[in-house]
């Protein structure tokens, strides 16, 4: 899991410094209001769109959105079937190319085996292969509707729409 620190970015510091002092109510409008419109942001469209193979596309199926009036939670590969490991070596690649070595009988001897057992994984990617790229492209997209709503939410609260 990693986590974005929005930081130095006036707006945003403006609109979580007014959230604070807002009621409940408020709040929570506020984060009913991010996660109707968070899907169209974070779809499998964006995933699919950074995948390369079959393999790709298969450990990061499934997307799913989270908000509330202080974090908003994205997830890729959520699907139940694949192992958070898994992702992981294929988001950032394995360094090593994992060397594994055993010992085998062969006609009644021992003999000591080295093989690359993860050789169908990608070389090592430091900013990642999949998630991260579509990250970084929904990231400016995703910042703008956080402070967008968080404005909206309180102003129509102020004029008493809601």
């Amino acid at each position: 899991m990693a986590r974005v620190r929005v930081e130095g970015v006036r707006e945003v510091t403006a609109a979580a410094t007014a959230l604070k002092a807002v009621d409940r109510t408020v709040k929570n409008q506020t984060a009913r209001n991010l996660r109707s419109a968070l899907p169209g942001i974070w779809t499998q469209d964006a995933i699919i769109g950074q995948t390369r193979t079959r393999m790709d596309r298969a450990v990061f199926n499934g997307v799913r959105v989270g908000a509330s009036s202080s974090r908003i939670t994205l997830q890729a590969g959520t699907s139940p079937l694949i192992r958070d490991d898994i992702a992981s070596a294929l988001e950032f690649g394995d360094p090593a190319k994992g060397y594994t070595t055993y010992t085998e009988r062969r006609r009644g001897q021992s003999v000591h085996v080295r093989r690359r057992t993860q050789n169908q994984l990608p070389g090592p990617v430091r900013k990642g292969r999949v998630v991260h790229p579509a990250l970084s492209a929904a990231m400016p997209r995703l910042v703008s509707l956080y402070v967008q709503t968080v404005v909206r939410t309180i102003y129509e609260a102020w004029e008493g729409k809601r």
